[in-house]
């Protein structure tokens, strides 16, 4: 994984409190510039997906990642009984490659389950789940990589072999995300 990618992984699951979140959302008003935005980001994750909307957070532009990071060090040593073990989760090092899991499903369970963000649900919907089980894995798992884990497990034990691949493709598609079904498109054309 890439600094960035450890970063928004770290910043999104990590517990903040609700006064922090408005202080942020103070602090960044002027780059989201609406009020609207403002009031319906009720989290760290609406307001990492407001930022990636607005083109203000990726991998080549992470500085408020980089801050969300020294702010939640900051709260977590003010609040030792919140405090994670911060530096063994997350590396001070930039990985030059990217770990590659073994095995083509694997992969592309990486790389959905990273690029996908608040689509997970209409991909999920693509992909035969219902609406109960898609709020069911929304109570049950607090990041979207949990969830599209166990979304491409279920469709892998319940899809026909021959309509595994294909039916991921359509399903990314259906949500809207052709960047993200070309990616996948590409990872099982080399395999």
């Amino acid at each position: 994984m890439t600094r960035y990618q450890d970063l928004y992984h770290y910043v999104r699951a990590a517990s903040w409190p609700d006064a922090v979140i408005s202080d942020i959302k103070f602090k960044y008003k002027d780059i989201i510039a609406s009020n609207r935005q403002l009031a319906a980001c009720k989290n760290i994750t609406d307001f990492l997906y407001i930022l990636e909307k607005r083109d203000e957070l990726n991998e080549e532009n992470y500085v408020i990642l980089e801050d969300l990071y020294i702010l939640l060090r900051d709260v977590n040593e003010s609040h030792p009984q919140q405090k994670g073990n911060l530096e063994t989760r997350i590396s001070p090092e930039v990985r030059v490659l990217p770990v590659v899991p073994n095995g083509l499903y694997k992969r592309l369970e990486q790389v959905i389950s990273l690029k996908i963000g608040h689509k997970w649900k209409d991909f999920a919907r693509g992909l035969g789940i219902l609406e109960g089980q898609i709020d069911e894995l929304e109570d049950r798992h607090k990041n979207i990589s949990d969830r599209i884990r166990d979304v491409l497990e279920f469709h892998e034990h319940c899809c026909p072999k021959q309509f595994l691949y294909s039916s991921i493709y359509n399903a990314l598609c259906l949500a809207r995300r052709k960047d993200l079904a070309l990616d996948v498109q590409l990872i099982i054309d080399t395999n």
